[in-house]
């Protein structure tokens, strides 16, 4: 009898519940799967699990695109932006940019990756109670 469900890439991941050890993708270019083993290498081993993994992988093709066209923003030559073709190449490639950050942010906070979604309610707790001001209604009477 065939395995039911999915065949791909992704399907290498089995079982339910987190997952022990995640190899990259073979569908992963070198450089992605660098991204790939510092994101999982980052974290705990229960970290990831199969409702993420496909979010993993997203996340380390965009990772890649941004930091490819980050490189083309950084060597193109301001002289070119004087032209209309290069003010319009520079423009698609700020776009591209801010697409590929909003990608990776939305897939950040999805896995929990960014240090601002990691939240403790014990370490909260004791840092409000640290910075909490006093209300006016709450100020001791003086008589």
């Amino acid at each position: 009898m065939t395995q039911r469900g999915r065949t791909g890439p992704l399907s290498v991941i089995q079982g339910t519940g987190p997952l022990t050890k995640v190899e990259a993708p073979a569908d992963l270019s070198p450089e992605q799967a660098i991204v790939w083993r510092q994101v999982i290498g980052s974290k705990p081993t229960e970290w990831f699990d199969e409702g993420n993994i496909r979010l993993l992988f997203a996340y380390c093709k965009h990772a890649v695109e941004f930091e490819r066209i980050s490189t083309a923003i950084t060597n193109f030559d301001p002289a070119w932006l004087a032209e209309d073709e290069g003010l319009k190449r520079y423009e698609k490639l700020a776009k591209l940019q801010s697409l590929h950050t909003s990608q990776i942010l939305a897939l950040s906070r999805s896995m929990r990756l960014a240090q601002q979604s990691q939240y403790d309610t014990q370490k909260a707790s004791v840092a409000n109670r640290k910075t909490a001001k006093a209300r006016p209604w709450e100020t001791p009477d003086e008589d």
